[in-house]
């Protein structure tokens, strides 16, 4: 499943014998019932709900058609829900249902959508920083080092951000990017093995006081230029390890010092920052 794009996104529809199709999904919240093209509710095999969806005909006489049970997957969301057979021009339209029921778990979400864009881009950004971390290291032939450390974090329940599968807002230069995830991220992880333009990354995040952990095999910068980059500040550590196959060890470390550094950066803050209380800090 993917995230969702303007003017769609794409589910993951899962009939009873674990037979599923990818589709691409558009949203109608005035019809309760999921509505998926009748040649894919038959080739799922799914069985009826025992529900019906009334329609009134051309002819002005109702009619009962009956609904579907599947399960439907977007993220980290699973949902059973009802489905209704329709020709139509999109293979699936979600509806009401699946909405209301991915919802009831999250009712927070609910007044967010009514909010102001501001207050609900904040509101996101404050989720962001208690579970995101950005990945910073060299892409190609060592993407596989960044994907190891985003498996770690999600071992941690945190969630990696690698820049290159990111979106791009078109106002925005690389480097702006890259501020951008940085700041809604709770902290940096570094991958300092060789040099690559994490090495800018770095400086910014430097400049900006991000917390950052820069993971280092046997202690060795990627260059000498960026040897001491975390020597003599609270905010950036470099984390040593002795062999490739400690890596995720590195960063069980990395992040136990940065939760730690962050705990104590909001405390300060909120110690130094007077007019923080309660009500106006988001959590």
């Amino acid at each position: 499943p993917e995230e969702p794009a303007h003017g769609g996104m794409v589910v993951r529809v899962i009939g009873p014998t674990g037979q599923a199709l990818n589709a691409l999904a558009s949203v109608d919240l005035g019809t309760p019932a999921t509505r998926l093209w009748p040649e894919s509710v038959e080739a799922l095999g799914l069985k009826p709900s025992g529900a019906c969806h009334w329609e009134q005909g051309g002819d002005g006489a109702w009619k009962s058609i009956p609904l579907f049970s599947a399960k439907i997957k977007f993220d980290k969301f699973e949902i059973d829900t009802n489905v209704l057979p329709t020709e139509m021009s999109m293979p699936c339209v979600l509806g009401g249902e699946f909405f209301q029921t991915a919802l009831a778990a999250k009712p927070y979400l609910v007044y967010e959508i009514l909010s102001r864009d501001h207050y609900r881009t904040l509101a996101n950004l404050a989720r962001c920083k208690k579970g995101h971390v950005f990945i910073a290291g060299k892409y190609g032939e060592h993407r596989g080092r960044l994907e190891r450390i985003r498996a770690a974090l999600d071992q941690l329940g945190l969630v990696g951000l690698i820049l290159d599968e990111l979106p791009d807002i078109e106002e925005q230069s690389l480097a702006e990017k890259m501020v951008t995830f940085a700041s809604i991220a709770r902290f940096v992880i570094c991958d300092d093995l060789v040099a690559s333009g994490h090495i800018n990354e770095l400086d910014i995040c430097s400049e900006r006081r991000f917390t950052t952990a820069v993971l280092r095999l046997k202690g060795r910068a990627s260059t000498a230029m960026q040897a001491d980059i975390a020597d003599d500040v609270l905010f950036m550590k470099a984390i040593e390890y002795k062999s490739d196959d400690k890596l995720e060890d590195a960063v069980q470390a990395a992040v136990h010092w940065a939760q730690e550094t962050v705990s104590k950066r909001s405390q300060n803050f909120n110690r130094k920052y007077e007019w923080r209380n309660r009500q106006n800090v988001l959590r």
